[in-house]
């Protein structure tokens, strides 16, 4: 038999940090071609919208009481986001039910909640708390197992009218495309900095599109590289950006969200530049400084 053409990256660069190291380096040769191109990354990749769906995390946190996840949760909704997602995951389910629908009705039914498990339940678990979930009509169930467990997702995705989302710790096209053949998630949120890079994410977007599945991107980059890189393939389902701002402080071009919509960058590349200032302000000593130690 022949062997295989395969990389010397073969026993180490399928998954984990490896590969994301390789995707850094993918994720950098676009970005420096974008700028050779006097454009935007997205308009490099043939987008045309000027602005993408955005849905907001950054305020149903696991760890706040009722009242404060209700409080911070209403905020987002006075501040003009319409998409909003809520953590799951309490050692008691009927927790999160309970937190689930006091989030509802402080909502109303016009707001798109989506809850994130973090892989936390067994399928005994989801099966039992899915009911309340689904008459709060939840938007999407994200990473209800661990993510090997492919045959969990199977049997959830069979059984509930929600959309079973998963992505975050799925590290390449391979695996996704596995999940996808067996209908194991609705909702694609492949990860630019986890898969290979832009060449690897544009090959699973488009798998995806082509199944007629929603890409949700996880914001691993913070939503640097994949306000690039979301609808570009073309797709039935408008795709979505995932909002955490806890870095934009870090770039020279931070994201810009405006009623839940996020405005396309205008500079060449793909956003990834890091404010001197910042890097001053967040230098670790010794650790990729020009001073000689």
């Amino acid at each position: 038999m022949e062997t295989p053409d395969w990389l010397p990256t073969h026993w180490m660069g399928r998954a984990g940090v490896v590969h994301m190291a390789l995707a850094m380096v993918d994720i950098a040769l676009w970005d420096l071609a974008a700028q050779r191109a006097g454009m935007p990354l997205w308009r490099l990749l043939g987008g045309s919208q000027e602005s993408v769906e955005a849905y907001n995390t950054d305020a149903g946190w696991l760890n706040l009481s009722d009242s404060e996840l209700v409080r911070d949760l209403t905020s987002l909704v006075d501040h003009g986001w319409s998409r909003v997602k809520i953590k799951v995951g309490r050692p008691d389910w009927r927790e999160d039910a309970r937190r689930v629908r006091a989030v509802r009705r402080a909502l109303g039914d016009d707001v798109t909640l989506m809850c994130d498990a973090n892989q936390r339940w067994d399928l005994s678990t989801a099966n039992q708390i899915m009911p309340a979930l689904e008459d709060a009509a939840m938007g999407w169930v994200e990473e209800p197992f661990h993510a090997d467990d492919l045959q969990a997702h199977v049997r959830l995705q069979s059984s509930t009218r929600l959309d079973v989302a998963a992505g975050e710790s799925i590290y390449s096209y391979h695996q996704f495309a596995s999940f996808m053949a067996a209908d194991a998630i609705r909702v694609v949120q492949v990860d630019v900095t986890r898969v290979g890079g832009v060449t690897e994410f544009l090959q699973i977007a488009s798998h995806a599109a082509a199944r007629g599945l929603r890409l949700a991107p996880h914001a691993g980059d913070m939503m640097q590289v994949h306000q690039h890189l979301v609808g570009t393939v073309l797709s039935e389902v408008p795709p979505l950006v995932e909002f955490i701002p806890w870095t934009q402080e870090a770039f020279v071009e931070r994201s810009v969200v405006r009623e839940g919509l996020m405005e396309r960058p205008q500079g060449p590349g793909a956003s990834t530049a890091i404010d001197p200032a910042a890097r001053v302000r967040w230098q670790i000593p010794g650790v990729g400084s020009a001073k000689t130690l």
